[in-house]
């Protein structure tokens, strides 16, 4: 007798399967009366596809923020169509994976983002570090974080400022320290490449003797009338006192 041979389709990578038919509808459909039915079907995984959709209206996310089953409200916290004022309320959830999804969202305020910026959670204070839209000022905190990973996601964000990096360079974490001044050489290095000559070589002279600053202190150092020899012994001081 033949038996029916099925095959199983391997569980999905995130935990959550869209693949019944009210799950795709919420993860694909724009109709609000769809999403607004869909709101409140009794699968979690629908209703966390509901809160994630950016078609979603405004009124349903509020009342999905209030979920009772965490993805759905964490959901809601990433999606960033939702109000600022439901992201200000969702800041103060328990659960830190919803207060790291506010943090990642680029609709939160800069209030509530300041509010995280002390958060307990080093989860959330790293989501923070990850956000293009984290403040300047903020990320100047964030770099003075007691946990590293925290230190280390704010001097990679583009938006902090030079003289951060520069600060961490000389701060008591060896590791940290030593990140930072690789970031500082990078920096030199494409400052450098794009002068003329011979500031370009003057400028790789100081940067292989272990010149410590910016590009604004380099471009202080080199003139147009600057000698070549005069910047070789510059170097070769630089040198011998960082031996």
């Amino acid at each position: 007798m033949r038996t029916q041979s099925h095959r199983m389709s391997p569980p999905p990578a995130n935990g959550i399967d869209y693949s019944s038919r009210p799950g795709e509808a919420a993860v694909h459909s724009r109709d609000t009366d769809t999403l607004r039915t869909l709101a409140g079907h009794p699968a979690v995984f629908t209703r966390v596809a509901v809160a994630g959709n950016p078609a979603t209206p405004l009124d349903v996310l509020r009342m999905l923020a209030y979920d009772r089953f965490i993805p759905v409200a964490a959901s809601v916290a990433a999606n960033p169509n939702t109000p600022t004022g439901v992201l200000t309320t969702l800041a103060s959830s328990r659960r830190p994976g919803v207060r790291a999804a506010v943090a990642a969202n680029p609709s939160t305020s800069d209030l509530t983002r300041a509010l995280l910026v002390v958060d307990t959670s080093e989860r959330v204070r790293k989501a923070l570090t990850n956000s293009s839209h984290t403040t300047a000022q903020l990320l100047a905190v964030l770099a003075q974080d007691t946990c590293r990973d925290v230190q280390l996601g704010a001097l990679h964000n583009p938006n902090t400022p030079v003289s951060v990096i520069e600060q961490s360079a000389q701060g008591p974490d060896e590791y940290v320290a030593r990140v930072a001044s690789s970031m500082r050489r990078s920096h030199l290095s494409q400052y450098a490449h794009q002068l003329p000559e011979p500031a370009r070589t003057h400028a790789r002279l100081l940067i292989e003797s272990g010149f410590l600053g910016w590009p604004r202190h380099l471009s202080t150092v080199l003139s147009p009338h600057t000698q070549t020899s005069a910047i070789t012994r510059l170097a070769h001081q630089r040198g011998a006192r960082a031996r």
